[in-house]
């Protein structure tokens, strides 16, 4: 029968492999899960990791009232201050995924 596992007990085995230097297939065979289990697992988790990363740093870029916003994935975007902050919201969410 399939065990279900949570986010947390897959973050102890991707952590057990990581240090005990385990290959996927070395970790499947040690813990009974599967190959494909771990790959993915591993990405979902990552994806987590992401997500969770403040979503961007904002400074003053002049004096006459830009803004620099850098995001997580290395894009630069500059606004005039007061651009609406809905619009800001909508094209800093695409921006970031890319």
């Amino acid at each position: 029968m399939r065990k279900r596992r949570s986010a947390e007990q897959w973050q102890e085995i991707l952590a057990r492999q990581k240090q005990a230097g385990w290959t996927d297939a070395q970790t499947a065979e040690e813990t009974g899960v599967s190959v494909s289990g771990i790959r993915g697992w591993r990405q979902r988790l990552k994806r987590r990791a992401e997500r969770a990363q403040p979503l961007v740093e904002v400074s003053p870029m002049r004096p006459m009232g830009e803004l620099r916003i850098h995001l997580p994935n290395g894009l630069i975007v500059e606004v005039p201050v007061g651009w609406p902050i809905g619009q800001l919201a909508t094209v800093v969410g695409l921006l970031r995924v890319l």
